[in-house]
């Protein structure tokens, strides 16, 4: 190229013969020709490389878009996988959360039927115990009651007998009373009488 024969010659010792001289001048109007030449070559080498830059440049650019085209796939996927994954997560931790609610509330609920099992048992032994209790106290009430009315008749019954008695008894000491009283009236009279009958005689007499 003209660049590499300009090296050249400064390569070159510098020359001081004429003969040489002209001889220089006829190797620069042939390497003036060579130089276009050159030029030329170098132009088209030029543009060859530049088209090779270009489609080079052009596969760069293709492998890159590609590369990236890749590189979105493969985070759009990864994206993709990991949304999925965090919703299959999040799902399975609801249905999770779910089936422990309802486990929750079932045994909760058994517990509170449990319970309320207990509390109602509790509650019929407590009202059968106070029922018991109760009747018990309204059948001893209704037998003192029953006790206290039997003694009541009991003793009317007595008093009844024994004011009978009083009554047969005051008859039978008042007849005693009225026949001693006749008896001891008479017996009086008849003691008395003699006497009478001669204060009887002696007032007749005078």
């Amino acid at each position: 190229s003209y660049l590499a024969y300009q090296q050249r010659l400064k390569q070159q010792p510098p020359t001081t013969n004429i003969g040489m001289q002209k001889q220089g001048l006829q190797a620069g109007q042939g390497s003036l020709h060579e130089h276009r030449l050159t030029v030329m070559e170098t132009q088209a080498a030029r543009q060859r490389e530049r088209e090779m830059l270009i489609r080079r440049l052009k596969e760069i650019d293709e492998r890159r878009y590609q590369a990236a085209t890749k590189i979105q796939a493969t985070f759009r996927g990864r994206n993709a996988r990991t949304s999925c994954l965090a919703e299959r997560q999040r799902l399975k931790q609801e249905q999770s959360e779910h089936a422990a609610r309802l486990t929750y509330r079932d045994v909760l609920s058994r517990r509170i039927r449990a319970q309320e099992a207990a509390q109602a048992k509790a509650a019929t032994a407590i009202q059968a115990i106070y029922r018991g209790c109760a009747a018990r106290r309204y059948c001893l009430r209704e037998q003192r009651l029953r006790r206290e009315q039997s003694e009541h008749m009991a003793r009317l019954h007595y008093r009844d007998t024994l004011s009978r008695k009083f009554r047969t008894q005051e008859a039978a000491q008042t007849k005693a009373a009225t026949k001693i009283q006749a008896a001891y009236r008479g017996l009086a009279d008849r003691r008395c009488y003699p006497h009478k009958r001669r204060k009887q005689s002696q007032q007749d007499a005078v």
